[in-house]
């Protein structure tokens, strides 16, 4: 059955073949605008910019991107389900300052990695799963964050610890 708050995902229209590109200029969808539904863009509404995965994994690849731009800091950010963006899972491979992250369900995922930050102007609503990497060239984090967290989501935290340590408390 489908509810009002999957009616909100653009997981569920993804999986059904609509397409959110830019390119072909048809569907958009913005949690503020429309009730959160998805609407037509020639009726003049700003859609988020949603994770494809297209290309690949990497964030600064526009063509993975709905809006066929690489996130800034005046973006809203929506990572719908892995098998709606192709399977692939969104990785922060370069320091990204955006306005809100909305991740809609257990299946989405982001990937912050080492030495990386997410800086976040506004809200994060996670219903998925963030993590923040670490390796021996150091360890992603979560910059600055002054705005409200909500969802049902996981945000896992690794931490590398170098085998010649004599000691270490966890």
């Amino acid at each position: 059955p489908v509810t009002t708050s999957t009616l909100n995902d653009v997981s569920t229209f993804l999986s059904a073949g609509w397409e959110f590109n830019l390119t072909e200029n048809e569907w958009g969808i913005n949690s503020s605008t429309n009730d959160g539904y998805p609407f037509l863009r020639w009726e003049g509404h700003r859609s988020e910019n949603i994770w494809l995965g297209i290309n690949s994994s990497a964030l600064n690849l526009a063509t993975n991107w709905s809006e066929a731009l690489v996130p800034t800091s005046i973006t809203t950010v929506r990572i719908p389900s892995k098998i709606a963006s192709n399977n692939t899972t969104l990785e922060v491979n370069s320091n990204l300052e955006i306005t809100s992250l909305f991740i809609e369900n257990e299946e989405a995922n982001l990937v912050v990695l080492p030495t990386m930050s997410l800086k976040i102007n506004g809200n994060i609503t996670n219903n998925g799963q963030i993590t923040f990497k670490s390796d021996a060239t150091g360890e992603a984090y979560l910059d600055v964050f002054t705005g409200t967290i909500s969802g049902t989501g996981t945000v896992i935290t690794e931490k590398y610890y170098s085998l010649k340590r004599a000691f270490r408390l966890v």
